[in-house]
């Protein structure tokens, strides 16, 4: 099925009546408890940060979607039968695209007169999420034109002029931002120290390690995800290796940490965003830049020690208070033994002598704070130039069998 031989037709119709956008968000992100201005210990680099020549990668996206399409159809497992991109998962049915591995979940509506699909649309289409763009209308209908031509379902007329003139609900959207951390140990680091701050100052929290954490899981309106990309690619696999620019996206997700904003149903509506003609940039960015800021503001430091990792987390404590201006934070109560003890300890792993007072470059080298981490590394660049580059790579890609059989190779990137 091409949708783009109607688009071209349909230049003369009415332009579509675009809903009003919500300015404000009359229900704004919780208001967090100022954090004391203590440094927060956290797990530390395996290598110091080289900040001389170094540019932040910067990637503003929109990931998954939910579209609910008015399309008659037949009992999809009638679809399914015999056809190796489809298998039944539940209520669910489940379409993987050959070329990028991605799947796209399937649901049935209102006896066989609406479809509801929901898929990653950069990973969909060009077989990664790293980066992406923000044209949410344009991605919908590329998702939809591949789920259905996959599915094997063909549209009558006015169902996809209703499709092409955006005449279709959302009702999930995830925005994606990253900080750029310069090394995967510190994109660690920055997690684990807003984990601190979140979990003292935030409710419903889920947390799941060094993987990442969740605010709002359950809720049925909006919920922010924050974990290290490099991580969570490892976890669920990499990038497929025929992907454009597989090596360099793989080599800048090691060191992003990703802050990703679901928007349901409910809260689309709410907002007047379930329509796909209301969505640019700017209203990107106005619904997840207050969770950001609040999370800048967050008080504590990150290590950028490579050596600070070696010592016990005790003295990591201790540490991090001295170099943060507590210079009794080795003599506090211990004896006079304990303290030499520590203090050589210290200085061997470290180089650095705590009976000495910390001067202002020895405390800048050790330690960054949260704020800086998002003034340097947090940017709001789509890519949407590459697009084109992503899907034709993916275009150019032929799969040895059905899906079912091979999957693509995944790519590493060089250290």
């Amino acid at each position: 099925m091409k949708f783009n031989s109607i688009r071209h037709r349909l230049r003369s119709l009415p332009s579509f009546n675009r809903s009003k956008i919500s300015k404000a968000n009359r229900n704004p992100v919780k208001e967090f408890t100022p954090v004391p201005d203590l440094p927060s210990i956290e797990p530390c680099l395996r290598h110091q940060a080289n900040v001389a020549g170094w540019k932040p990668f910067s990637s503003f996206l929109i990931d998954t979607v939910k579209v609910k399409i008015r399309v008659k159809h037949p009992p999809l497992s009638e679809l399914a039968q015999g056809n190796p991109y489809v298998k039944q998962d539940g209520f669910k049915f489940l379409i993987r695209c050959p070329r990028t591995d991605a799947v796209a979940r399937l649901f049935s509506m209102e006896n066989g007169t609406v479809l509801l699909i929901e898929y990653s649309m950069p990973k969909f289409l060009t077989g990664q999420n790293v980066i992406g763009h923000m044209n949410v209308h344009d991605g919908c209908l590329e998702g939809i034109n591949k789920a259905l031509n996959l599915l094997g379902l063909m549209p009558t007329k006015k169902e996809r002029i209703d499709i092409i003139c955006g005449d279709y609900l959302l009702t999930r959207v995830d925005i994606a931002a990253h900080v750029d951390c310069q090394t995967p140990d510190r994109a660690q680091a920055l997690l684990l120290a807003l984990r601190t701050f979140i979990v003292r100052y935030a409710s419903d929290v889920s947390m799941y390690g060094y993987k990442g954490l969740y605010i709002g899981q359950s809720s049925k309106r909006r919920t922010l995800k924050i974990y290290p990309k490099g991580i969570e690619l490892k976890e669920k696999g990499q990038i497929p290796e025929h992907v454009y620019n597989c090596k360099y996206l793989t080599r800048k997700a090691d060191s992003l940490v990703r802050f990703e904003l679901t928007l349901r149903g409910k809260e689309l509506t709410r907002l007047g965003l379930s329509s796909p003609m209301t969505w640019n940039k700017q209203v990107a960015m106005e619904q997840i830049q207050p969770w950001l800021e609040k999370l800048r503001g967050a008080g504590g430091v990150v290590p950028n020690l490579a050596a600070i990792k070696n010592l016990s987390p005790v003295m990591q404590n201790k540490l991090l208070l001295w170099l943060g201006g507590h210079v009794d934070a080795f003599t506090r109560g211990v004896k006079r033994d304990s303290y030499l003890e520590a203090r050589k300890k210290v200085k061997v792993v470290t180089g650095i002598d705590v009976e000495q007072s910390p001067d202002v470059g020895l405390q800048a080298a050790a330690v960054v704070t949260i704020s800086q981490l998002f003034s340097e590394g947090l940017g709001f660049r789509t890519h949407k130039k590459k697009w084109p580059k992503l899907l034709a790579a993916i275009q150019a890609y032929q799969p040895t069998q059905a899906v079912t059989a091979s999957r693509p190779k995944s790519c590493t990137a060089h250290k």
